[in-house]
């Protein structure tokens, strides 16, 4: 089995819960630690099978994701596109339980403890 080489950016990892989907399409989003989704990253656009044509869709300059045993392409989203987009996340997030993070407080990170 090859690995991804050296010269090429790593693909951006792509946790279960930071996929989600809306209007037929899978976006990648980031969450806090609460769970609550506060960015935006972009929308996956095509599935790649195998590791040769992830490698050859990098060495294209092309964004690149991994999310469980497949790579996809993804997309950045548009900045006018975002707002609304989130707003909608935000109001199936209320439906599970999960309220919008407050931005302007700032967002604590898994990692920061």
């Amino acid at each position: 089995m090859s690995s991804w080489p050296h010269h090429l950016k790593q693909p951006l990892y792509v946790r279960p819960s930071s996929r989600v989907r809306y209007m037929g399409k899978n976006y990648i989003v980031k969450r806090d630690v609460s769970g609550a989704i506060y960015s935006l990253v972009g929308r996956m656009t095509r599935k790649l099978p195998s590791l040769a044509q992830a490698i050859a869709a990098a060495e294209n300059q092309k964004l690149i994701c991994t999310w469980g045993a497949y790579y996809s392409i993804y997309v950045a989203v548009d900045r006018d596109e975002q707002p609304l987009i989130l707003e909608y996340l935000w109001e199936e997030e209320k439906k599970r339980g999960i309220n919008p993070p407050d931005l302007g407080a700032g967002i604590v990170l898994s990692d920061e403890g």
